[in-house]
Parts: structure tokens; C-alpha cells; sequence
């Protein structure tokens, strides 16, 4: 209904009718589809920057918010205590109840580390309640990128454990800095070589061709990034391994 005060529906409207029209909002629906179903269903023309709005609040009404989502949170943490038994749970929430960081561990992983390589991939500050789950242990390796700060987190909470460089971060980094291709191929067959031999002529070769990323990988500390100088298990060296876990 169209009056003399308000000629053009707002988006909150067609938004209403768009979802009702067609049901479900998928990632696939674009602002042209909105624009082709209105006309059709309704008769209603709209410029593609409205039906933009009217896309962004059907999938509103769809998804919901963030805000109603994170109200979800502590139910939906329940159920899968429910559906999961020995999961652990950290959520953290600051000063005024909003959310801040959550950690969480499922329960077969716990049940199912101690038969697998002790090998895990970090990304973020996570171990401040990773030990809660997972003890420190001589056998155990973690491999993270060059962060200072994860480093420092690791020695703290893990002093038996050994650390390394993600070796996908430092194949990233040396292609940012350093251009040639015939290095990086150098870089990634001394990372995965088993003999010393092997290594140190690897070595030698990356010296000689490019001494940026000779220069680099000395300074990154080769039991890092080497598996023949890796002290602990580094038979996951390339791939992501029993658990990843991010802030």
C-alpha cells in the first residue's frame, strides 16, 4: 500500500517480503536476484544499491544477529557438553558480560592424544588453558610461527615440550622478502631433507645463490625449521596436525 507520505517502501519491508517470497537466504543470492524477484513476485522495482539493504536484512532475518548469536553461546556450549561428554569449556566474557574469548577442546580429542603423535599446531595465545587439557610432556612438539609472544607462552607452559616454526609461514615470509623462485625450492628441500649431508649442501647452495634468505633462516635458528636439526618429533613437519586451536 502506497500513500502520498511515504511513496517507497524501505528495505526493512522488502526485506520482509523478499524472505517470505523466496525462504531461504543463501550465500549464492545476489543484490540482481533480489531485484528479479521482487519484480516478478510483486511488481516492485528497486535500484540495485536498495536491494542491496533488502539482501543484508533478509539474511538478518535469516541468520540472525551477532548480538543474538553470542546470547546463544552459553546454550549452544551446553549441548555440546551434553552431546560430547568430557569437553572442556572456557568462555570468557569482560567487565560488562561481553564476549571476549573462548576455548574449547573436544572430549574425544582429549581421549585420543595420548595414542597419536604429540604433535599440535598453535596459532594465537592459546595455553593459557591448553595445559589444562593436554599435559607438558618430553615428547611433545609445537609448532607455531615466529611470534615472540607465543614463544615466550611456550617455554613458560610447556619447558619440556619442543618448539618449531610453522614451515608454511617461513616458505610464506621468504617469498614476501625475497623474490626467486629457484631459492624457495632450495628452502623448502633443506626444511624436509632427513641427512645432514643432505641439509648442509641444500645449505650451501641457498648461501650461494641468494644470501638474504641464508642470512634469514640463520637468524630464524635452524632447530626450528630443519627436521634434521629438530630435537623433537617432526614427522607432522608439514601438515596441520592432531588439533589446531586459535584464539
Amino acid at each position: 500500500m502506497r500513500s502520498y507520505r511515504a511513496r517507497q517502501a524501505i528495505h526493512e519491508k522488502l526485506g520482509r517480503l523478499f524472505k517470505g517470497f523466496v525462504g531461504g537466504v543463501g550465500p549464492t543470492v545476489l543484490p540482481h536476484h533480489v531485484v528479479a524477484a521482487l519484480t516478478k513476485r510483486y511488481g516492485i522495482k528497486v535500484e540495485y544499491l536498495k536491494a542491496h539493504r533488502v539482501l543484508k536484512y533478509a539474511q538478518k532475518l535469516v541468520r540472525g544477529s551477532s548480538e543474538n548469536g553470542y546470547e546463544e553461546l552459553p546454550s549452544y556450549l551446553y549441548m555440546i557438553r551434553r552431546a560430547n561428554p568430557g569437553t572442556f569449556i572456557k568462555l570468557e566474557v569482560d567487565e560488562e558480560d561481553k564476549f571476549k574469548f573462548m576455548f574449547i577442546a573436544f572430549g574425544a580429542c582429549i581421549h585420543g592424544f595420548p595414542f597419536m603423535r604429540k604433535v599440535v599446531v598453535v596459532d594465537g595465545c592459546i595455553q593459557r588453558n591448553l595445559h589444562r587439557v593436554m599435559p607438558d610432556d618430553k615428547e611433545l612438539a609445537i609448532i607455531s610461527d615466529r611470534h615472540r609472544a607465543i614463544g615466550k607462552a611456550i617455554a613458560k607452559v610447556y619447558p619440556l615440550s619442543s618448539r618449531g616454526i610453522c614451515t608454511f609461514h617461513l616458505h610464506k615470509n621468504i617469498v614476501e622478502k625475497f623474490k626467486g623462485l629457484d631459492t624457495f625450492k632450495l628452502v623448502k628441500k633443506a626444511a624436509t631433507a632427513y641427512r645432514l649431508a643432505d641439509f648442509n649442501a641444500l645449505f650451501r647452495q641457498i648461501q650461494a645463490c641468494n644470501p638474504g634468505p641464508y642470512n634469514y633462516l640463520q637468524k630464524a635458528d635452524l632447530r626450528m625449521w630443519s627436521r634434521v636439526h629438530f630435537s623433537g618429533d617432526r614427522s607432522e613437519f608439514k601438515k596441520p596436525s592432531n588439533w589446531m586451536f586459535k584464539r
